[in-house]
């Protein structure tokens, strides 16, 4: 897709990591989020931890975003939600970054829309119910604005749980 849809002149195009993918360089501005791609995202991806799908300069083929995707269960009294068992089954959207050169350009919405549609297309072949996403404190406004909602805000912690139910997604254009 090219990324003028967004608010920037690059061109991307979306893939799942492989051992080709240029991470070298990548900074999110987040020390803990770029020892991640630097030290462990390959090596996660590998052992079945987490797939990390990747957004990337066409004409750089340099990873410019990402975000990670692992299955999870969560209690059905935490969702709220009716539910033959008691664990949910959802898939986890572990981390989410955008390259500092692309920030502030839609390009992190882009990428959460992307999972979505990924997810509810997994769904049509897998149970699943939920996207579900432990926002770090000053995200919960981005996440909301992608329609997840608070599912648990405990006060002292740094992240507050927050879901969104993939069977309200109209699987028709997926």
């Amino acid at each position: 897709m090219e990324s003028s849809k967004l608010k920037s002149k690059v061109k991307l195009k979306f893939e799942t990591l492989n051992a080709a993918t240029k991470i070298e360089g990548f900074d999110c501005g987040d020390v803990r989020l770029n020892e991640f791609v630097r030290d462990r995202m390959l090596k996660e991806q590998e052992q079945g931890a987490s797939a990390v799908h990747c957004a990337v300069d066409v004409a750089t083929e340099k990873m410019l975003a990402f975000y990670t995707l692992s299955s999870i269960s969560v209690d059905k009294t935490e969702l709220g939600v009716k539910f033959p068992y008691k664990q949910v089954p959802a898939i986890k959207l572990g981390r989410l970054a955008v390259d500092v050169s692309l920030q502030g350009n839609g390009v992190g919405l882009h990428m959460v829309a992307g999972a979505i549609v990924k997810v509810a297309s997994i769904a049509k072949e897998a149970g699943v119910h939920s996207l579900v996403v432990d926002a770090v404190r000053d995200k919960i406004g981005f996440y909301s604005s992608a329609g997840f909602t608070v599912i648990r805000d405990v006060e002292g912690e740094r992240t507050v749980f927050m879901a969104l139910s993939i069977t309200d997604i109209p699987t028709e254009k997926v």
